[in-house]
């Protein structure tokens, strides 16, 4: 039953963020700028709070992520976001890049939210986001080249990132027994 809890609350958590980036993407794509800002904007703002809110249901904690935490991933997911958008649309962006760059952006996100937190680096999540991010992006690029409807590439993206970051980040171990890391 924990399983179906952390992916419920874990996909919550992210379909905000994934839908400010796929907007964005697009309206960056069509040169409407004020869109494109206010969906990088929007995102990195409800996808954190969502985030802060529902941790402690996702992974039975009584208390809330602190208000640094919050601000950082706010700051640094809005800042990733739009470094993702313009490399994705950059001439030199490829497949093989994705990997890189989706392990460097699941790096400083991952390494970010811990020091915010005031806890060590926990690999087991810079890892999680290491899996999601350079699949996600491969992906994303994927599923551009079939035009498939925006709601389509949300629904695909947050479901894959949502799976691999529950895995790994709240694999076996926790399915057995309760998580002792702090919420992000």
């Amino acid at each position: 039953m924990k399983f179906f809890r952390v992916i419920f609350w874990e996909f919550i958590q992210n379909l905000p963020l994934v839908t400010g980036f796929v907007l964005a993407f697009q309206f960056w794509e069509q040169r409407q700028w004020n869109g494109a800002l206010a969906a990088v904007l929007g995102s990195s703002l409800l996808g954190p709070l969502t985030i802060r809110m529902t941790e402690p249901k996702k992974i039975d904690l009584n208390q809330r992520a602190p208000l640094r935490v919050l601000a950082t991933n706010i700051l640094v997911m809005a800042l990733l976001m739009a470094g993702l958008i313009a490399y994705l649309l950059a001439p030199w962006s490829n497949w093989m890049t994705d990997v890189l760059v989706g392990i460097l952006v699941a790096s400083l996100l991952g390494t970010a939210q811990s020091v915010a937190a005031k806890e060590p680096i926990s690999l087991r999540h810079c890892a999680a986001f290491a899996f999601a991010f350079p699949l996600a992006l491969i992906s994303f690029r994927t599923l551009l080249a079939f035009d498939r409807p925006a709601w389509e590439n949300i629904l695909i993206l947050t479901t894959l990132i949502t799976l691999i970051i529950s895995v790994v980040d709240y694999g076996p171990p926790y399915f057995r027994r309760a998580r002792t890391d702090s919420p992000r």
